[in-house]
């Protein structure tokens, strides 16, 4: 969370296409950690790791496209 909120904190300080490329790519480095607790069974449930890492994906998909077309 830590990480992931100071990724936010500098996207907002750098120009808004940067910005927002880095904050899909802190997004998609989540899901990766989710679908790392997925497949280890370790932290959270299943059904959370994968609603979690689901939700990383698309989320950074649509700032990724803001972020691109603005």
């Amino acid at each position: 969370m830590l990480v992931l909120g100071s990724t936010a904190v500098l996207a907002v300080r750098l120009n808004m296409t940067v910005g927002g490329l880095l904050l899909a790519a802190a997004l998609l480095a989540h899901a990766a950690w989710d679908i790392h607790h997925h497949r280890t069974g370790r932290i959270v449930d299943h059904s959370f790791a994968q609603f979690c890492a689901v939700l990383d994906i698309l989320v950074a998909a649509f700032v990724a496209a803001i972020a691109l077309t603005s």
